[in-house]
């Protein structure tokens, strides 16, 4: 069987590379609101009643879930309605931002992130001989 692969080159206006960069941004945005959403949830749960610190804390109610995408996507609908800048994108394309940010996060939890080779000392001394 011949299979063929082929490349496209896309032409942008000006217009129209400047909104893909705004979309961009503003999903750059939503995806680290969502980090933050649930960095702030895991430290809220890190102190002790007893040691509270006295600079700073992250006080959310106990009952309150961990922000998973479902939570999220409703949180996202509520601000579109408040933020308009949120309106002038998709809301597919903010959608898979959050999906893949719950991955990330899942994957990670769960040890299947994957970032690479190690290096053991045999590895990294092979890297470094002359050919």
């Amino acid at each position: 069987m011949l299979s063929f692969t082929f490349q496209y080159k896309l032409i942008l206006k000006q217009k129209e590379a400047s909104q893909i960069d705004e979309w961009l941004e503003i999903c750059r945005r939503v995806y680290n609101w969502n980090n933050c959403e649930r960095k702030d949830w895991i430290k809220s749960r890190k102190n002790d009643v007893n040691f509270c610190s006295l600079v700073k804390e992250y006080i959310i109610p106990v009952d309150t879930k961990f922000p998973n995408y479902k939570i999220q996507a409703v949180n996202l609908t509520q601000a579109k309605k408040e933020n308009p800048v949120l309106k002038k994108v998709q809301s597919q394309v903010l959608q898979s931002t959050l999906k893949r940010s719950d991955k990330a996060w899942t994957d990670f939890f769960d040890k299947k992130a994957v970032r690479g080779e190690g290096r053991t000392s045999t590895n990294h001394n092979q890297l470094w001989k002359a050919k």
